[in-house]
């Protein structure tokens, strides 16, 4: 499952509005002490702007996030985003994201800062709590 895509297609005309991808932990969190032992993947997504705001992508993602959690076992999900990106924050926070940590990325020679967030399988204990 890692390192997988998979399309977001609009349920009426199949036509593909986004994606979402599972890759393997991002190199900053691999040994963070909350994440060490435990199983977890990093969700990336991406909506074309005229679905946004719609509903759709936390929709598209609590249903992947489940799916995630009880068909692959997973203790925990990573979402990242750039520090200037309100929608994914809001998008994260609605599906219960914790923070976790802020590091920085060179893109196109300007220093972001990405914050990465946690989502735990509600059956496993949280351990940020």
């Amino acid at each position: 499952l890692h390192n997988t895509t998979f399309v977001i297609e609009l349920n009426t005309t199949h036509k593909v509005i986004g994606i979402l991808q599972v890759d393997d932990i991002v190199p900053v969190l691999k040994h963070h002490p909350a994440l060490l032992n435990k199983k977890g993947c990093t969700l990336s997504f991406a909506l074309h702007p005229e679905f946004q705001r719609q509903g759709i992508i936390t929709e598209t993602l609590q249903s992947f996030i489940d799916v995630l959690f009880h068909q692959y076992a997973f203790d925990y999900v990573n979402c990242g985003y750039f520090d200037f990106n309100e929608a994914s924050k809001k998008v994260q926070e609605k599906l219960g994201f914790q923070f976790l940590l802020v590091h920085q990325v060179q893109l196109n020679h300007v220093t972001i800062d990405v914050l990465e967030n946690i989502c735990w399988n509600p059956t496993y204990n949280n351990p940020l709590s």
